[in-house]
């Protein structure tokens, strides 16, 4: 019987006397070494599991990396900032930490009023990512995070709104800014040329007497606009810190028909013309008794006494020089004073307009000074250099094309321009915000600690 190919093969490993060969069956130091490797390389992994399971850390283990300063207390408790999905695998950290709880410490609203259920900026994570690192910024975000819906607000349900459909980039595509437009009511009357002038530009270009240490005094910004405290926005001017020194509301000496001589004094500023001339009435009244006593008992009862009389129309007489002198000298040197004909020729056909200078100029955006305190101020604020006097409303420095100004720097490859230098959200610009967004419930320091 012929032997079959197979059997020629077996026979092919067998040894001395029929004994197999049993060589290939062995295995040598290296391959020994490889199986007791990949044999603890399991037991690790079921041990690692098996504690992680029954110490509670599987979550931290599978994070995507450190929380940001601002939350490190609770680096190691996913439940402080995600709520936990019932049934969810725990080795899945993302679909089962995927909710979150930010409105147990930030009450803040959503970022815009109409923003749709589903949008992609529904979600506090679709902004702000944590798990980048203890210093990375969640205030910060990059424009991508913007630019999704500013890019194109064509489909934007409050489209009637005054915005601008197409909003990516600063330098190229972004629009002039529309608080700075020189349509602002601002009725003040100053010249930032006339008061930087050494000693003052007067009538006829004459100098005035205002000296230092032997010199023409010369006032610089700092003089009038002085940084808050946190050291970005200048504080409003205000009469009594800033004009007062310089331009008091004070009236003139009076000489009476009798020859009696009334010291100037202050009017309070703020006053409307009716307002003034009763302060001046009563400030003459008084002053005046001074030097006729007699007349106060006489004054608080009708009488016909030609002396009660005479002292009435001096009063009268003295008021109605200083309010003019007021209304045509004093308060129209730096407000709008029109006059009402047909309001007669009393203080009511007066009206003092204010001067209506914003608190805040960029009401859309921030601005750090202190960020450019390297750069001279008429660099950015063009006209407020000594020279002559302008008009007596001059256009305001900050006008549509400041716009034009922030590009020199703020342009690609120079300094950054990224869209939350300038823009705040979820109305961060509020000064109050923290008390406007405050949680419903607060907690005490133990269960912050512990993330609920």
């Amino acid at each position: 019987m012929p032997r079959s190919a197979s059997r020629d093969l077996a026979d092919r490993f067998a040894g001395p006397g029929g004994t197999r060969v049993r060589y290939f069956q062995k295995f040598n130091r290296y391959e020994l070494w490889k199986i007791w490797l990949s044999r603890l390389a399991v037991a690790v992994v079921l041990v690692w599991g098996a504690l992680l399971f029954f110490t509670k850390q599987a979550d931290s283990q599978v994070t995507h990396g450190t929380v940001a300063n601002v939350h490190a207390p609770w680096n190691d408790k996913c439940e402080a900032c995600h709520r936990d999905t019932p049934g969810a695998n725990f080795l899945d950290a993302r679909g089962r930490w995927r909710t979150f709880s930010c409105e147990k410490c930030h009450a803040a609203p959503v970022h815009h009023a109409n923003i749709r259920p589903g949008d992609a900026s529904e979600d506090c994570s679709s902004c702000h990512h944590d798990h980048n690192g203890s210093n990375f910024s969640l205030l910060h975000l990059s424009d991508n995070h913007c630019v999704r819906c500013h890019g194109n607000l064509a489909d934007v349900a409050v489209q009637k709104a005054p915005f601008v459909n197409e909003v990516t980039n600063f330098a190229t595509q972004h629009p002039p800014f529309k608080s700075l437009d020189q349509s602002r009511p601002s009725t003040l009357k100053f010249s930032h040329a006339q008061h930087m002038t050494p000693g003052m530009v007067l009538a006829d270009g004459a100098k005035g007497g205002y000296m230092k240490d032997g010199k023409l005094a010369q006032l610089k910004c700092q003089d009038c606009h002085t940084l808050d405290v946190a050291g970005r926005y200048y504080q409003p001017i205000n009469y009594e810190k800033n004009c007062k020194q310089c331009h008091p509301t004070q009236v003139q000496p009076q000489v009476t028909a009798w020859d009696t001589v009334v010291k100037e004094f202050d009017v309070p500023h703020g006053l409307q013309p009716t307002a003034v001339h009763e302060v001046l009435t009563g400030a003459y009244s008084r002053l005046l008794q001074k030097d006729h006593a007699a007349l106060t008992e006489a004054l608080r009862k009708p009488s016909a006494d030609p002396k009660v009389a005479a002292f009435t129309a001096q009063v009268a007489a003295a008021t109605s020089a200083s309010f003019d002198s007021l209304m045509k000298v004093g308060c129209a040197k730096c407000h709008t004073v029109p006059v009402d004909a047909s309001a007669g020729i009393g203080p009511g056909a007066f009206r003092i307009e204010p001067t209506k200078i914003p608190t805040v100029w960029m009401t859309h955006a921030k601005f750090d000074h202190a960020a450019h305190r390297a750069m001279d101020c008429k660099d950015c604020h063009p006209g407020t250099a000594a020279g002559p006097r302008t008009t007596e409303r001059e256009p305001l420095h900050f006008v549509a094309e400041t716009k034009a100004f922030c590009v020199t720097c703020h342009a690609p490859g120079k300094v950054t321009s990224a869209c939350t230098d300038c823009h705040s959200y979820h109305h961060g610009d509020s000064p109050r915000i923290g008390d406007k967004f405050a949680p419903k419930t607060t907690l005490d320091i133990q269960q912050l600690l512990r993330g609920h």
